[in-house]
C-alpha cells in the first residue's frame, strides 16, 4: 500500500516539469507550498474563465474548494501583479 502523503502529492506543475522531478523536489521540501497553491488557484481560474464562466462565478467556485481562504485572499492571489 502506498503511503498517504504520496497519494495526495499530485504534480500540478506537470506542464513545467516531469513527475519524478516534482516528487524529488517535494521530498527535499524545495517546493513552496503557498506558491504552489497560488499557482493552482490561478490555473483553475484561467481554466474556468476559458470555459466562459464569469469572473465572479469562477471566484465563487474556487472559494468553495478553498474554504479556509478568505474570498478577498483568493481574489488577491488571482489578480495580483507579478513583480519582475
Amino acid at each position: 500500500m502506498e503511503p498517504q502523503h504520496k497519494k495526495n502529492r499530485e504534480n500540478p506543475l506537470r506542464s513545467l516539469m516531469k513527475d519524478n522531478v516534482f516528487e524529488q523536489l517535494s521530498e527535499l521540501n524545495l517546493i513552496d507550498a503557498n506558491g504552489l497553491r497560488n499557482f493552482v488557484i490561478r490555473e483553475k481560474y484561467r481554466k474556468l474563465r476559458s470555459q466562459e464562466f464569469k469572473s465572479k462565478e469562477a471566484l465563487d467556485i474556487i472559494h468553495l474548494e478553498y474554504k479556509n481562504l478568505a474570498y478577498n485572499t483568493i481574489r488577491k492571489i488571482i489578480f495580483r501583479k507579478v513583480l519582475k
